[in-house]
């Protein structure tokens, strides 16, 4: 996968990546949003992660600002449901906007342009993350009442954002 917006791009990640998404992964900052505790994940573990996550079901892909690897976006497919998740895991890159923009780029593809028909969207994020939050209410996914495509603890906020209301 290759998407591109002016300055930003969205490509599937590679072996190459891996010290990044360690750093990102392993980071406390971090982790505890996407359910790793530090030092949880070697290199040779990612590199296998992603082996076996990018297939067509579902991927991990690789966020460049103007050449700068800046993050990570996931996505796995069940039916025709899309669970996603966004990690900009450079601090310098933070609350700039880019999140917004990013998630427009990969929800819009979803929704037209991926090879299987996609009906929801769904995505998590745990309660005190309130920038995450903010975003994710703003692009207008709605909170659910519980996980339609995920088993997290009660920490944690499910949304999904049905085709019809993007």
């Amino acid at each position: 996968m290759r998407l591109i917006n002016k300055e930003i791009l969205i490509r599937t990640s590679e072996k190459s990546d891996s010290a990044y998404l360690f750093k990102w992964w392993n980071d406390l900052n971090f982790s505890h949003n996407i359910g790793f505790t530090k030092n949880e994940l070697t290199i040779s573990n990612i590199e296998s992660i992603i082996d076996n996550f990018n297939n067509e079901a579902s991927g991990i892909l690789i966020i460049e600002i103007s050449n700068h690897i800046i993050g990570e976006l996931n996505y796995s497919i069940t039916n025709n449901i899309a669970n996603i998740g966004i990690t900009i895991g450079e601090l310098t890159f933070q609350n700039k906007g880019y999140g917004n923009r990013i998630l427009k780029i990969f929800i819009k593809y979803l929704f037209t342009s991926f090879d299987k028909e996609i009906d929801t969207i769904t995505l998590e994020a745990k309660k005190d993350n309130l920038i995450a939050n903010h975003l994710y209410q703003k692009l207008g996914f709605i909170i659910s009442k519980s996980p339609l495509n995920c088993n997290l603890e009660d920490d944690t906020f499910y949304y999904y954002l049905p085709k019809e209301n993007f």
